[in-house]
């Protein structure tokens, strides 16, 4: 379907108005940006740092991200373990909820033994 030129800039779509800004953003600042284009690149979870594609945490890479920012941590794979379960059991159903708690728990410094 051909799409005029207005048309195209009148799109307001969660795509465009506010997924590839925010990931723009993230590029600016630092951040990795992985774009997945094609339908097996997508259903094929090794692309996505994933075991399978239930998976939601990137147990992986939020490790390399902990040990990162706190390297007090690098090899300590018990306290690690505690981070993780801190921040995936017991979360709220709510979406919403469910990433306020995750954050409350990131900034306001989760305690592990």
């Amino acid at each position: 379907m051909y799409e005029s030129p207005k048309e195209k800039a009148l799109r307001l779509d969660e795509l465009t108005t506010v997924e590839q800004p925010f990931m723009e953003q993230l590029k600016e600042i630092g951040w990795e940006v992985y774009s997945l284009n094609e339908a097996n690149q997508v259903n094929d979870p090794s692309n996505s740092f994933r075991k399978s594609l239930k998976e939601f945490i990137l147990k992986d890479k939020l490790i390399e991200s902990l040990e990162k920012i706190n390297p007090f941590l690098a090899g300590q794979t018990d306290q690690l373990e505690q981070v993780i379960r801190k921040i995936t059991v017991d979360l709220p159903s709510d979406l919403v909820q469910a990433n306020e708690q995750v954050l409350e728990l990131f900034i306001n410094n989760t305690k592990v033994s």
